[in-house]
């Protein structure tokens, strides 16, 4: 009451909602709010919410249960969408249908869920055939010792990768930060990694190929450890997604023969299910550690890629 009283004071001395927002830390629609309801009331007592016997039984046990299930099979349906379901399927009356707060409140309250990032999934993962390959993959995977798999993956970059994304400003104003904000010189970074560290990696200048894959390779299968050990050597498996330039004519039979030579194995992982590519936590990484570096990733593109990239191993948190 202390800080309303304050609040009402201030905006009736001539200060503006933005300025009295701003010198409590609170938001302007709560500074809004308390200056509305004095000037509707002349009271800086807050307003009692409406307690009516259909806003007190809205939120059942059937209601808390439906909503689950909603969000199970769509997260990103809006509580407007579940109100509607919710009278069309008869689990509440439309006289008696919880409101979007309410709605909001089972979400948060009730089933514990928080608003974040959608991840999408292709509607083709469930064709039969794409199934059956996620199946004979995980059964390939299964039988072979981690220490054994190397995952391969290309990613690009441009100078301006280093741009940060989010930033702070003063409640109510935009933040902006001067940027460079286009670059046509685009990067490829191919890389190797296995359950230790990355194996081997090269940048190109521009994109990628299958060309440019099978020199990868045969650079890959010439690099050897700090022991003097092959970072490819016999039994071990590398394992790839389906880009295109990865099946490429006379790339693959071509890369398949280079690796049997020296007893590696190729998979390719199932169509459709980018999340069995463990390169883009490296990618993550990568990205995240040029973006504190802005300056640096801009004029020393190549370098600031290479050296985030000699930082992932044991111990470092992607």
């Amino acid at each position: 009451m202390t800080l309303r009283h304050a609040i009402v004071n201030l905006w009736a001395n001539g200060e503006s909602i933005v300025r009295v927002s701003q010198r409590f830390g609170i938001t302007y629609q709560t500074v809004w709010n308390i200056v509305k309801i004095f000037e509707q009331t002349g009271s800086i007592e807050p307003k009692r919410g409406r307690t009516t016997s259909n806003n007190r039984t809205s939120r059942t046990d059937d209601v808390i249960e439906y909503v689950g299930f909603l969000k199970s099979v769509k997260p990103s349906i809006y509580p407007s969408e579940i109100r509607r379901k919710l009278v069309e399927n008869r689990v509440c009356l439309a006289e008696n249908v919880t409101s979007n707060a309410s709605v909001s409140r089972i979400m948060t309250d009730d089933l514990g869920h928080s608003y974040k990032i959608l991840r999408q999934i292709p509607a083709e993962t469930d064709r039969p055939d794409v199934q059956e390959k996620v199946v004979r993959y995980l059964a390939d995977v299964c039988d072979i010792d981690a220490k054994n798999m190397h995952f391969f993956d290309e990613s690009s970059f441009v100078k301006t990768s280093g741009n940060r994304k989010r930033g702070h400003s003063a409640i109510g104003q935009p933040a902006y930060e001067v940027q460079k904000y286009a670059s046509n010189a685009t990067y490829t970074l191919n890389l190797l990694h296995n359950v230790h560290r990355v194996s081997h990696f090269n940048i190109l200048r521009g994109d990628s190929n299958g060309q440019e894959l099978l020199n990868f390779f045969e650079e890959a299968l010439q690099e050897v450890d700090r022991l003097g050990n092959s970072v490819l050597k016999d039994s071990d498996v590398v394992i790839m997604d389906n880009c295109g330039c990865h099946h490429a004519f006379v790339v693959e039979p071509i890369l398949h023969h280079m690796l049997l030579r020296r007893g590696i194995r190729l998979i390719f992982q199932p169509p459709y299910h980018p999340f069995y590519n463990t390169c883009e936590y490296c990618f993550h990484y990568i990205k995240c550690w040029l973006r504190r570096f802005p300056l640096y990733t801009e004029h020393y593109t190549e370098v600031a890629i290479a050296e985030a990239t000699a930082r992932i191993g044991p111990g470092v948190s992607i």
